[in-house]
């Protein structure tokens, strides 16, 4: 009984606090996988997003999933066009993760 009441507080404050948030990779994974994608290839464009893109392209496009709740298509169309270029770069990069099981 005393478990079970640890661990509806726990849930209780992750739930407030936000403490257990998903981390960016998860974020972008998550929306994948929802988009009908196999988890190991929506693991692989995550973190090719992250190690292609800028630190400020990359947050604006995970702030906008996550605090706007938009798709990852939606956030990258939101970016301006001189952020779009970035997007060119990581694309031939995502080959790579078609081939990830």
């Amino acid at each position: 009984m005393h478990r079970i009441s640890t661990f509806a507080a726990i849930g209780a404050i992750c739930l407030t606090l936000g403490a257990c948030a998903k981390t960016d990779q998860q974020v972008i994974s998550s929306s994948c996988v929802k988009e009908g994608n196999e988890k190991p290839f929506c693991d692989c464009l995550a973190e090719t997003m992250e190690t292609s893109l800028s630190p400020n392209v990359y947050g604006k496009i995970v702030n906008s999933m996550r605090d706007d709740g938009k798709s990852r298509e939606e956030a990258e169309n939101d970016l301006s066009v001189l952020e779009k270029t970035e997007l060119l770069v990581m694309f031939p990069k995502t080959f790579a993760c078609a081939g990830v099981e």
